[in-house]
């Protein structure tokens, strides 16, 4: 069994508290909605509908493509891509990050919980965030990921859908504190 230590510590520091450790199928889960992102959001909208399954995210593209045409077409291609779109409105640069290429093969070589990673759960909320912490009024497409949106990514993939998850409960509800684990300024408009 795998230790719990590092997972209930970053949980804390996060002001979440773990419910429990199970395995799941990741084409079940949802990226974390941001809801004054707009340009993000915009990436998830599907024939006129927002699909924020990680199925339709702009990880799992990218690692869907570098598994089809590798590392060469992506770099070529990758201005194309929704995740270079998501990257750019962040602030990043125009290259594909060799983090891409570094955590598909290492997913594909040793898998999910090996090694020094062995205890670095991917984090599902089983309500929004935004919903949660900041009382946004949002779809409850649950279970939302908190963190490890690349990992779920290379993984899905891999077609290695299910693996445990460490499932946690906001424990500091309308408190508008994050640590930079949510991509926006949330309190926006509020007082």
């Amino acid at each position: 069994m795998n230790d719990t230590k590092y997972i209930e510590y970053f949980l804390t520091q996060h002001g979440l508290k773990l419910i429990e450790i199970k395995k799941m199928d990741l084409r079940d889960c949802y990226t974390q909605h941001v809801p004054d992102r707009f340009f993000i959001n915009s990436l998830f909208i599907q024939d006129g509908i927002e699909d924020y399954r990680m199925t339709n995210s702009p990880h799992y593209e990218i690692f869907s493509l570098y598994r089809k045409n590798g590392w060469r077409w992506l770099n070529k291609n990758y201005k194309n891509t929704k995740y270079r779109k998501m990257m750019k409105s962040l602030g990043h640069s125009g290259k594909p990050p060799s983090k891409i290429r570094k955590l598909y093969r290492s997913l594909n070589k040793t898998g999910y919980l090996h090694g020094k990673y062995r205890d670095r759960f991917i984090i599902l909320l089983k309500k929004p965030f935004a919903n949660t912490r900041y009382g946004r009024d949002i779809d409850n497409n649950s279970p939302e990921v908190f963190s490890g949106h690349h990992r779920i990514g290379a993984l899905l993939a891999l077609e290695k859908y299910k693996v445990l998850i460490a499932f946690a409960k906001d424990i500091c509800p309308g408190t508008c504190f994050s640590l930079g684990r949510f991509h926006v300024d949330m309190t926006k408009g509020k007082k």
